[in-house]
């Protein structure tokens, strides 16, 4: 149940934390105690992002930027003060649902079988996006992004690594989302949050296979240090 409230007035609030947590951030090239740690830094940057271009979030990512708020509380003022906080979080923006049906909207993800479907109007930042970021390799097979001149659209495989791309590029170019893409992502995250956690902070080092068995090893004191505090606040 949402508890949430919209004060545009209020000094205190979602975005502003955020955006503070994001300016404080290093791009976590080094543990400092400061900012967002590597395995929120993209997904922190895009919210403050958007928040400083004044733009709504949805209410998914409402729900994430909550969780990062309260992740981060020793950077904003500590346990009491954002325990007290969260008893009613203070938004800039009204978090607006994608799912709703909208009829002006004209940036569409929808799915066709196995593949993700794209459809928009024009947008050469989008188009340079699309060709630039859905792609990559899962289980040893290339993916990619291909226009469809019959349905006028750009496609891409849907897996456990390309979902990750998908959802970023729709949520950030505000597309309609087909819920399907929404629950299938939640599982995807679920399922390989440990090992994220794991991979991110260690940089995809000291990585040994045995059996069905991933085992990381960490000697690094920083990278250790920043993966102890991932698994308390996880």
């Amino acid at each position: 149940m949402k508890h949430w409230k919209v004060d545009s007035t209020s000094t205190l609030t979602v975005e502003s934390m955020i955006c503070t947590l994001a300016g404080m951030c290093n791009g976590a090239s080094t543990y400092d105690g400061a900012g967002f740690s590597k395995v929120d830094v993209n997904f922190g940057h895009s919210l403050a992002e958007r928040a400083s271009e004044n733009r709504a979030w949805t209410e998914k990512q409402a729900h994430a930027a909550i969780k990062l708020i309260k992740k981060y509380q020793r950077q904003l003022g500590g346990a009491e003060l954002i325990d007290n906080w969260l008893l009613s979080p203070v938004f800039k923006n009204n978090p607006v649902d994608p799912l709703v049906s909208d009829t002006t909207c004209t940036r569409k993800l929808y799915s066709k079988e196995t593949d993700a479907e794209f459809s928009f109007d024009y947008n050469a930042e989008l188009v340079a996006a699309i060709k630039t970021e859905l792609k990559g390799e899962h289980k040893n097979k290339k993916f990619w992004a291909s226009w469809n001149s019959v349905s006028k659209s750009w496609t891409v495989p849907v897996n456990e690594t390309s979902i990750w791309h998908i959802m970023d590029l729709a949520e950030r170019f505000e597309f309609q989302i087909e819920k399907r893409f929404i629950d299938y992502f939640e599982r995807i995250k679920e399922k390989t949050a440990n090992s994220r956690t794991m991979l991110s902070l260690n940089g995809n080092r000291h990585i040994v296979c045995a059996g069905d068995t991933i085992i990381i090893s960490i000697n690094n004191a920083a990278i250790l240090e920043e993966f102890e505090n991932e698994l308390r606040t996880a």
